[in-house]
């Protein structure tokens, strides 16, 4: 993934990268979304524990279930509810993505 590698070569493999705080997405109509889990089976209690976003020309990574440098689960978990209601979102894989955010609390 992109994101990832820019991630990496911006630093955060020493723990110099830090999240920025989720963005507000008025005015945005299609975002593009991936979520990252700690497993596969939603209906065993896997979860998500992060999310990339991409919207217009800005990427964003929301981790908050990571080892560190971590957002508050509930601040992103606010923010999904709110500004991801009524998006148009595209995703490579939807139905597991949707089946983890459901389980996480996010509709």
């Amino acid at each position: 993934m992109d994101l990832l590698r820019e991630m990496e070569r911006s630093g955060h493999e020493n723990n110099s990268w830090r999240p920025e705080a989720p963005p507000c997405l008025d005015g945005i109509d299609d975002i593009e979304l991936d979520c990252e889990t700690t497993g596969l089976r939603w209906d065993d209690g896997a979860l998500p524990i992060g999310m990339s976003i991409y919207y217009g020309d800005k990427k964003q990574y929301l981790p908050w279930g990571h080892a560190g440098g971590n957002l508050d689960e509930e601040v992103v978990k606010r923010w999904a509810r709110r500004e991801l209601r009524n998006k148009r979102i595209t995703n490579l894989n939807t139905r597991f993505d949707n089946h983890h955010l459901y389980q996480w609390g996010v509709d």
